[in-house]
């Protein structure tokens, strides 16, 4: 376990639905590299993942709250949101 701090990193905003990926390579002088996942077009936001994906909506939203204090509102978690009944 180590620290490392990679203001460069600090600019990739979290989304459950993340375009990028992180590696850190300790080997090369504690590099950090960031590579698309999918495509991305000019203008897009850069994402990545700040905590496990596996994880259920409610707890994705709950550890992010915790952790990184604020509400998930990407684009996974309104899909999975629950939905009001319709009217009878």
């Amino acid at each position: 376990v180590g620290v490392g701090l990679y203001p460069s990193a600090a600019l990739l905003n979290h989304s459950c639905e993340p375009n990028c990926a992180v590696r850190f390579d300790l080997a090369d002088g504690a590099l950090l590299e960031a590579r698309t996942t999918k495509p991305v077009a000019a203008g897009d936001e850069l994402t990545i993942a700040y905590i496990d994906l596996r994880l259920r909506r409610e707890a994705r939203r709950a550890k992010l709250l915790r952790e990184y204090a604020f509400e998930c509102t990407c684009a996974r978690c309104e899909a999975e949101a629950p939905r009001a009944a319709p009217p009878r």
